[in-house]
């Protein structure tokens, strides 16, 4: 590592390879926070790695109980450009659960939602009470549907609950009505 904060203070970047393969070292020999601190400086000079070492290396934080420092990396990334992805937040939800954190994992679900990502079979299996936070959500929505409601002066015609089938959530929605 410090050969490569060496080439950087000098002003050479290593190459996104040379930087995914001594990523991938790091993880193989378990030296994490050597993994997380070289990919920590990649996003922060505008390097993005492949979401397949992002999310490997995220998992391995979570596994080694670092699912809050995984998270930050989510948010540099995010801040750097990059996209997370269903398997992503799989990941983050798991490791926040495994450590006892359920108000962070559903906090991820609901960005999910708010994303408008479909949460799989591997969010629902991960534990997550998706269920209940799927009904959360449209109680809100439906709050949000009721005001509008009064303030317009408009009865709502149909209303659909969020569901959870075959992997696809639907929406709440209205119709207006004269």
């Amino acid at each position: 590592m410090e050969l490569v904060n060496e080439l950087w203070m000098n002003g050479n970047t290593p190459s996104l390879i040379a930087c995914t393969t001594l990523i991938e070292g790091f993880r193989s020999t378990k030296e994490i926070d050597e993994a997380y601190e070289l990919m920590e400086k990649m996003l922060q000079e505008g390097m993005l790695p492949d979401s397949v070492t992002f999310n490997c290396l995220l998992s391995d934080m979570c596994d080694a109980g670092k699912a809050k420092e995984a998270n930050k990396m989510r948010l540099l990334g995010l801040n750097k450009g990059m996209d997370p992805d269903t398997v992503t937040y799989n990941i983050l939800i798991s490791g926040f659960k495994r450590e006892g954190k359920k108000k962070e994992s559903e906090a991820l679900v609901e960005e999910m939602l708010h994303l408008e990502f479909i949460p799989d079979i591997a969010t629902y299996n991960r534990g997550i009470a998706l269920i209940v936070i799927l009904q959360d959500f449209c109680h809100k929505q439906l709050l949000l549907l009721r005001e509008f409601q009064d303030s317009q002066r408009k009865t709502l015609q149909t209303l659909s609950v969020v569901q959870y089938y075959n992997g696809k959530v639907s929406t709440c929605y209205f119709e207006e009505r004269e």
